[in-house]
């Protein structure tokens, strides 16, 4: 696997808790529940919503174990790619440049294995 299908792959956590995110709060959205419009078959009903939200939680959750048993002896890779901190924000932490912090980050990907 190439460094671009790693970042790929690690970055799908972040993609899945923006979904989760999304339906949550669409779920939340004093709109969605707009009794004076005329419900037609093509919307989805609560049930449904909430079941597509919920599944999004389990598949956000079960990717966030995933990439943490890749990266968890990599705090770099830990980092980027579980929590919502920026880059220069994790090289600060770490008390590297932001030359380190990319060399690294190369590193790290090119030795991490997914199978």
């Amino acid at each position: 696997m190439n460094r671009k299908d790693k970042i790929a792959y690690l970055e799908r956590y972040k993609k899945l808790k923006d979904k989760f995110e999304y339906l949550d709060n669409k779920l939340k959205d004093p709109d969605t529940f707009n009794y004076h419009h005329v419900k037609t078959t093509v919307h989805q009903s609560l049930e449904e919503r909430i079941y597509e939200r919920d599944k999004a939680y389990e598949d956000m959750i079960y990717a966030h174990i995933e990439i943490n048993r890749l990266v968890e002896h990599d705090l770099l890779l830990g980092y980027k790619y579980t929590t919502d901190m920026y880059d220069y924000e994790i090289a600060k932490m770490l008390g590297i440049t932001m030359k380190q912090f990319n060399r690294q980050l190369r590193e790290s990907l090119d030795r991490l294995e997914i199978k």
